[in-house]
This record gives structure tokens, C-alpha cells and sequence, in this order.
């Protein structure tokens, strides 16, 4: 939903009135993170139940439809699947998506265009841990300027 300032109602921009799951280039399934990229007018929902990263053109009549830029291909842990993703964050520097791949105890990076993303925390398998470069669950992330996670 997008609520302009002091309106009384908000407009539907992603997803469907009806508040059914599903799984279309329109529908969303537990969607849990967002990130706004403010320069390409794009928005990128962690769409958590497809195992996906959906990407919309915030100039395309609302609702509009989706394209996935991450996952989409079933839950796992190969480098080109997610499993219940929850947050995402934006490079600004390089457009770079960097996702809190929870199901997976792993963050992942995919570079703007690539279809593969790349572990860079966490366990290459999707295992959880307790020592100081594994995850259990991660439900959040942060990048500085400089991309150090």
C-alpha cells in the first residue's frame, strides 16, 4: 500500500485487494522486506513464501507486475534459489541486492543483472550456527558505503 501524506485512503501498488497468496509476477506470498531504489524508481519486496526478490517499476500503472531479479526457482540452497528470504538492502554504489537469506542461514549478493548470487556470510550450505561466521535465521542486514556487510 502507498499512503500519500494526510490521505485518508491508500492505494494498492503491489499484490491484490482480495489478500490471497499467490505466486504471479503481481501476487506476493508473506512479503517481509522492502528496499526502495529511489534513482531507477524501483521497488524490491523479499517475497519470503515464493523464495524470491520481486523488482517493480514504481512508474508502471498500479498495481503492476513484477519481474523476479532473485530466487523464483523453488526453495533451496543452490546459488541461484533462496529459501525464505526476509530483507534486502540496495548498494548504492554498485545496484548490487544484498539479501538475509533466512531459511538458509546465509546473506547473499547478487549483482545488478545476475542471475546467480554469491554467499558472503554464513554457511555455504545453508546451515545454521552459533560460532561467529554462521547464522541461524537472519532477519536483517546492513552495508556501508563501502559494501562491508
Amino acid at each position: 500500500m502507498f499512503w500519500p501524506p494526510n490521505a485518508l485512503n491508500g492505494t494498492i501498488i503491489v499484490g491484490h485487494i482480495s489478500a490471497i497468496n499467490g505466486n504471479t509476477s503481481m501476487d506476493l506470498d508473506t512479503p517481509l522486506g522492502i528496499a526502495l531504489d529511489e534513482h531507477n524508481s524501483w521497488l524490491y519486496v523479499a517475497d519470503s513464501n515464493n523464495h524470491r526478490i520481486q523488482r517493480y517499476n514504481l512508474n508502471d500503472t498500479w498495481p503492476c507486475n513484477g519481474t523476479t531479479v532473485a530466487g523464483g526457482n523453488g526453495p533451496g540452497s543452490r546459488s541461484n534459489q533462496l529459501s525464505s528470504p526476509s530483507y534486502i538492502k540496495i548498494s548504492n554504489k554498485t545496484g548490487a541486492l544484498y539479501i538475509a537469506d533466512s531459511g538458509n542461514n546465509r546473506i547473499q549478493r547478487f549483482s545488478q543483472g545476475a542471475t546467480e548470487g554469491v554467499t558472503i556470510a554464513g554457511d555455504l550450505n545453508g546451515n545454521p550456527g552459533s560460532n561467529d561466521t554462521m547464522f541461524n535465521s537472519p532477519q536483517g542486514l546492513a552495508i556501508n558505503h563501502n559494501e562491508t556487510l
